[in-house]
């Protein structure tokens, strides 16, 4: 081979090479947050007897209240969602909430899911999974497994005398190669 083929060849190989895609590299992270700070009264009042405490959001009033929970995100969707439900008082409850992902603008998918307190003091989840078919993606040949918007929140029928103890988030990070 002469000279300048041997250069052409190496050029065409080196191009090549430089031209094969990267393959990005990815964690699972989570997103957590306590109950009180992560969730509010979706009607605030003066006269409700829900309260952010640390130990959650506890409702020690008489009447069941509405209460929304937010998942912020850093752009990226997440594939599986929870909150923690526990007791504070002797007493078995059922907590309903609705998980919500999208925005006016991308579409709304709603979720709703009930679980039970227990009467023995063990926090319960209340989990929404992308691999459960929760939020099935819009994407076509895109992801398939994480829910189809960044936005997501969680609104729970909070009974008297049950807490949300936290929220939790769980998404794949990009961290490069």
């Amino acid at each position: 081979m002469n000279i300048p083929n041997a250069f052409v060849v190496a050029i065409l190989v080196g191009g090549f090479v430089a031209a094969q895609p990267a393959n990005a590299a990815t964690i699972d992270r989570t997103y957590q947050d306590q109950g009180g700070p992560a969730c509010q009264l979706s009607m605030p009042t003066t006269s409700s007897q829900v309260r952010p405490r640390a130990t959650g959001m506890r409702n020690e009033g008489t009447a069941s209240e509405f209460v929304i929970c937010q998942f912020p995100s850093n752009g990226t969707p997440f594939f599986r969602a929870s909150i923690t439900i526990v007791r504070i008082d002797e007493n078995n409850h059922d907590v309903q909430c609705t998980a919500v992902n999208g925005t006016q603008l991308s579409g709304i998918q709603y979720s709703t899911r009930t679980a039970t307190t227990g009467t023995d003091g063990t926090p319960n989840s209340i989990t929404w999974d992308r691999a459960w078919g929760d939020f099935p993606s819009p994407y076509q040949n895109g992801p398939t497994d994480r829910f189809s918007q960044p936005a997501l929140s969680v609104t729970c029928i909070l009974p008297p005398g049950a807490a949300i103890q936290g929220v939790y988030g769980s998404y794949h990070d990009d961290v490069g190669q």
